[in-house]
């Protein structure tokens, strides 16, 4: 019976082992879509974001080279979750077929624009939200007064 369940646990966690990787073809996309790159790229940002927030500005460089350090050794889990939201999403042949695209000089400018883009949008939805947020914020200090 003690064999039985030490190879039942053994059996359970090389299947756990190997459902926590993907597959050469989702790497490959990550890395040609220049979502692995936005992500290494991210993170010094976020970082330097928060030094500049006075509640975090007296945390010494050490720790926070500890935060990037730690963020990018676990980008293998980010990777595994969003490997998961791609095959709810695309086949298999469509994640070989995003992979050419992105290896076409459209798709590589695409790659590299992407993250100019999504920041402009976002200076532009926060700038939308904020007067949103000032309008609806006079409207019930108004009803209130």
């Amino acid at each position: 019976m003690k064999k039985k369940l030490i190879f039942l646990f053994l059996l359970i966690s090389a299947l756990n082992l190997s459902a926590q990787s993907i597959d050469a073809d989702m790497k490959k996309l990550f890395t040609v879509s220049g979502t692995e790159a936005a992500f290494k790229n991210i993170i010094p940002l976020i970082v330097n974001s928060y030094k500049t927030n006075g509640v975090f500005s007296s945390i010494s460089d050490e720790i926070w080279e500890e935060f990037i350090k730690e963020a990018n050794d676990s980008y293998s889990d980010l990777e595994i979750k969003l490997a998961e939201i791609y095959k709810n999403h695309f086949t298999q042949d469509e994640i070989k077929q995003l992979i050419v695209f992105y290896e076409t000089p459209t798709g590589k400018k695409f790659a590299g624009e992407l993250p100019i883009i999504q920041n402009e949008a976002y200076q532009i939805g926060s700038e939308w939200g904020k007067k949103l947020g000032e309008k609806i914020a006079a409207k019930i200090l108004k009803k209130k007064g």
